[in-house]
């Protein structure tokens, strides 16, 4: 794994998580894994050559897959139908307010603290890390298990290109802690987002929750059957649309990005009986959420209004594909997959 995972303070964590993870892991889910995962970058490199940017999935010969929200609900441990997605509020929270988590008094102190490194705005790194060890020297377990999960949040959860825990990932740490707001969504848009701008950059570093993308890539190698590939958990129903969109939008710390759950209906165990509708593939970004204000919120307002589909009414569990659909499948392989990405390694981290 990259230098952002290695740097946590791994000998705190050895000496404090064994009394406290099975709290911690009730707090704030599967995350704490992440630290001791060693996420194979060879695979990730490979595994994105076959990105399709506009149909939001990796796409091969005979099958495609694309992560999902029901499969990075099972990896990430935050149930879906607690919480509600996290949405951007359109600022940042105060100082204050990040004060409180890091039992920090002197406001101007850390206000004095945050740094602007080329756009992004946060706290360095080795700052929070240190808090964290304080707290943990100090016994007090319930701060220290905020500031650690806070830690995961800026650099693995939403990691930064410059080295720092940026308001970005604050406010989605902040938003759960404090309101219950899913994580889920987020760390999967900003999944989508990072594989399309590096598609479209040709070969840009790879910025995303890479233990999350990693055990998802994993979980689907290992196959048994003709059950679905991947072994995570057996869905009874899916996200199919939300709102007005054809498909799901999906708000991360980045942008709005949509996903298309029909691609995933074979990766779950089903039929895929033909050619999907044009219409379910339909593409749907925002780049900038504080300039598409009225975008944005449209996108918030269909996750009120969340069509599901269920088991029953996709058709019994299969491997099988209508003719239709693989030809499909082919065609779009030879015009559309063009393997932008030559040295991705030195890039992912």
């Amino acid at each position: 794994m990259g230098s952002s995972a290695e740097n946590i303070t791994k000998k705190t964590v050895s000496v404090t998580v064994s009394e406290n993870r099975e709290k911690f892991v009730k707090r704030y889910g599967n995350i704490l894994d992440f630290l001791e995962l060693d996420v194979q970058v060879d695979a990730i490199s490979s595994l994105v050559q076959f990105y399709d940017p506009d149909l939001r999935c990796f796409i091969f010969k005979d099958f495609q897959l694309a992560p999902t929200l029901e499969e990075f609900e099972q990896i990430l441990g935050y149930p879906l139908e607690k919480g509600k997605p996290y949405c951007y509020p359109g600022k940042y929270p105060r100082v204050q307010k990040i004060a409180n988590v890091l039992k920090v008094n002197d406001i101007k102190k850390l206000e004095d603290m945050i740094q602007n490194r080329k756009g992004t705005c946060g706290f360095p790194r080795n700052l929070i890390e240190e808090k964290a060890r304080c707290l943990a020297e100090n016994g007090d377990w319930v701060a220290f298990r905020d500031v650690l999960a806070l830690i995961i949040y800026g650099t693995i959860l939403f990691p930064s290109a410059q080295e720092l825990i940026d308001f970005a990932a604050i406010d989605a740490f902040l938003a759960y802690r404090d309101n219950g707001e899913n994580p889920t969504y987020t760390v999967l848009a900003d999944v989508y987002y990072t594989l399309n701008y590096c598609y479209e950059k040709k070969g840009k570093r790879i910025l995303c929750c890479l233990p999350a993308l990693y055990v998802w890539l994993v979980t689907h190698i290992f196959k048994n059957g003709c059950k679905r590939s991947c072994p995570i958990k057996d869905f009874m129903m899916c996200d199919e649309r939300c709102g007005t969109f054809p498909n799901v939008p999906l708000m991360g710390t980045k942008s709005v990005i949509n996903y298309n759950p029909v691609l995933a209906l074979r990766q779950l165990g089903h039929p895929h009986r033909g050619e999907p509708a044009k219409e379910a593939l339909t593409t749907f970004v925002i780049y900038d959420m504080d300039a598409e204000i009225v975008e944005t919120r449209r996108v918030q307002q269909a996750w009120n209004d969340i069509v599901k589909v269920e088991g029953r009414d996709i058709g019994k569990r299969s491997c099988e594909a209508n003719t239709s659909y693989p030809l499909w499948l082919r065609e779009r392989v030879q015009k559309k997959v063009k393997l932008p990405f030559h040295h991705l390694v030195s890039n992912v981290e």
